[in-house]
């Protein structure tokens, strides 16, 4: 098996650049620059103050939702930060679509946020449209360089943030050879590689899948145009090897016993599912007398197979899934001490799994100070531009310090894949 290791690199081949260090700010809290920038170890924060706004299929509706803050951006200033406000387009590329194919529209918005822009001596915008991109990619781009031109005449910064290339159909909606030819960054999302509709748990970010991406973006951009994403959340699954039961029907009564009199124990819900130990005969509803029998909260008990099946998943097992911010994460294994940590050599980084009374696992792929250590030898790997973190108020006391120690100390480190 083959993982990484650390080494180093020829000090000529080494860039000292100061990074920039970025965090989205999803609610617009001021009280996240209230403390000076070398105290909180971030140098510029991107607030979601632009919004599309209109219906899908009327381009007249289509207008520009500004919700600056001035005295965010005054005290932002003052204590050492830059503001790139982010415009949005609500996930909605019929929406893009309508306002890519109407140049007056376009220009109107463009031309309102530019001026609110410089009105407000707000840094620079950060560009988040996200969708299918086989309809969008040229309007996207003409989009982009309009509005980069316009900024340019100000000395205002244009950053856009795009995927990876696992998925085509968003992956295509940007055109990063061409964007990277006027844009001042590209912030490489480097997160969702498993996501809450994958069938097998996994890591948000692997080190090896952000690097994959990393590498081919290189070939389509400059290194210092590259901000690399990072997550400031991760994953809970919840997995059930091997036979699986499941219901299929709107929802189904947990009984204690084969029959539907017995004591209710609770009631699930379409797609929920148990650990499956064998078919029983019971009580006869509708034209079946056959009964699951299965693992409920550490009981046994039974749901009717009118109601639910049961397959085998194998060692994959059958999975669900929630985001949870690293402050979540960190409060979770301080509340449970039955969490068995390994490093995952593969994914650069350490995953935590529990055994639930119901047999069931949980798995979380840890947002913690080693994952930390390796993102940050990416970006020095690279010689990238920054990071960009999704996002404030996710963090927990250390994560900030970690990024900040370790964009520093790994100047000069690289991952080799080798044997050991």
């Amino acid at each position: 098996m083959s993982y990484y290791i650390y080494t180093l690199k020829k000090q000529e081949e080494v860039i000292d650049r100061e990074h920039i260090i970025m965090g989205w700010d999803y609610s617009g809290d001021i009280n996240l620059v209230k403390e000076k920038a070398s105290k909180t170890k971030y140098n510029t924060v991107s607030p979601i103050w632009y919004h599309i706004t209109g219906n899908k299929t009327d381009y007249k509706s289509l207008g520009l939702k500004i919700k600056t803050n001035k005295e965010y951006i005054k005290l932002a200033h003052k204590n050492g930060y830059k503001v790139w406000a982010m415009l949005s387009d609500g996930f909605s590329p019929t929406r893009s679509k309508l306002l890519f194919d109407n140049d007056q529209k376009e220009d109107e918005i463009i031309d309102k946020l530019v001026k609110d822009v410089v009105d407000n001596n707000i840094d620079g915008v950060n560009l988040d449209f996200e969708g299918d991109g086989r309809k969008n990619t040229k309007g996207f781009l003409e989009f982009s360089k309009k509005l980069s031109d316009k900024l340019k005449v100000h000395d205002k910064v244009l950053s856009i943030d795009v995927t990876g290339y696992d998925n085509f159909m968003l992956s295509s909606y940007y055109d990063r050879k061409e964007l990277s030819k006027f844009v001042d960054y590209l912030c490489f999302m480097g997160y969702d590689e498993h996501w809450s509709g994958s069938k097998i748990a996994g890591s948000v970010s692997s080190i090896d899948w952000v690097e994959k991406n990393i590498k081919k973006m290189l070939e389509e951009v400059p290194s210092e145009k590259i901000i690399l994403s990072v997550p400031f959340y991760t994953r809970i699954w919840r997995v059930v090897e091997d036979e699986v039961a499941y219901v299929d029907n709107t929802f189904v009564n947990i009984r204690s016993k084969p029959k539907s009199n017995s004591s209710k124990l609770g009631v699930a819900n379409k797609n929920e599912f148990f650990k499956f130990k064998k078919e029983v005969k019971g009580e006869k509803v509708g034209k079946s007398n056959i009964w699951l029998e299965i693992n409920y909260e550490g009981k046994t008990a039974y749901i009717h197979s009118n109601y639910s099946s049961y397959k085998n998943y194998f060692k994959n097992g059958r999975v669900s899934t929630k985001a949870y911010s690293i402050s979540r994460q960190n409060k979770m294994l301080k509340e449970r001490d039955d969490f068995k940590i390994e490093y995952i050599k593969e994914d650069g980084q350490n995953l935590a799994i529990a055994v639930n009374d119901d047999e069931s696992k949980y798995k979380i792929w840890l947002e913690d100070e080693m994952s930390i250590k390796n993102r940050s030898i990416l970006v020095n790997q690279y010689n990238l531009a920054g990071i960009a973190a999704w996002r404030l108020n996710y963090e927990d006391e250390n994560t900030w310090n970690y990024y900040n120690k370790y964009l520093k100390e790994t100047k000069g480190m690289i991952f080799s894949n080798k044997e050991e």
